[in-house]
């Protein structure tokens, strides 16, 4: 498990890929809980309400899900799906994990003081290095260069949010 989690981290510093991590169902289901908790427990805490963050939640797995098949599938490379998502939502939770004690910082009004605004920023870049860890991963998976596999990140990250925000999960303010 401590070697998982290495591997894991590992991913997030771009020193390794989806590929060195096991073909394994059982890890892509554990990295998946790991995502749906850890990603419930931060959207519900920004959001104040954990029902539509859970809602939110399973919309970005199972669309990430979707998008990802669907360009390995384009790309001839749909036998490293488990290992894609695996990255990919193990790398989500850690993230999230990391994110949960800098939104408590941010708290509803950040402008009041130094240390909230301080968060914000650290929150900025912390959503810019997970969307360059999400293309890392794509990269990977697809055989592309990082700054393609960055730019899907980005285009999937700003899709999900207006499907969140047409949802009525998140405002669009």
């Amino acid at each position: 498990m401590v070697q998982l989690l290495r591997a894991y981290i590992r991913i997030c510093l771009l020193r390794l890929g989806p590929q060195d991590l096991p073909a394994s169902p059982f890890l892509l289901q554990l990295a998946a809980v790991a995502m749906l908790l850890s990603g419930t427990l931060m959207l519900g805490l920004d959001l104040g309400a954990f029902t539509p963050a859970l809602l939110g939640v399973l919309v970005d797995m199972v669309a990430s899900a979707v998008l990802i098949y669907l360009g390995l599938r384009l790309a001839g490379k749909a036998n490293r799906l488990v290992q894609a998502l695996s990255a990919i939502y193990g790398t989500a939770a850690i993230f999230q994990l990391i994110a949960i004690p800098i939104l408590l910082v941010i708290g509803d009004d950040p402008t009041q003081s130094p240390v909230g605004q301080l968060a914000v920023l650290l929150y900025l870049g912390l959503l810019m290095l997970s969307l360059t860890v999400l293309g890392h991963i794509l990269r990977h998976a697809l055989d592309t260069p990082l700054w393609s596999g960055v730019m899907l990140a980005i285009f999937y990250w700003l899709l999900f949010n207006s499907l969140l925000s047409g949802l009525g999960i998140v405002s669009s303010s």
